[in-house]
């Protein structure tokens, strides 16, 4: 999944957003980042999270200087580790 989002005028960006899932859903998410949509570097923690009940999770990029004021901005999530089609990963509430 990829999020695109102008940082103009903003500088320091935190991502919130609510998550759950299930035992045999995705089992790891990478976030990357980039400024042209070609080239990615990853950072962020691991925010796969296994629980019936949504639990808020928080990405700090405010480490990652060269989204500073960036005209457009992509995170990018790969989900992996389903060990079930059956299993989910659900995300809400992303800001």
């Amino acid at each position: 999944m990829v999020l695109k989002f102008s940082m103009t005028g903003f500088v320091n960006p935190i991502l919130t957003f609510a998550t759950r899932g299930t035992s045999t859903g995705f089992s790891t998410h990478q976030w990357a980042w980039s400024t042209n949509n070609i080239t990615y570097t990853n950072f962020g923690t691991n925010t796969a999270i296994t629980t019936a009940t949504f639990v808020t999770a928080t990405l700090d990029m405010s480490a990652i200087n060269a989204l500073d004021g960036a005209a457009t901005v992509y995170l990018r999530i790969t989900f992996t580790g389903a060990t079930s089609a059956a299993g989910n990963n659900r995300l809400d509430n992303i800001q």
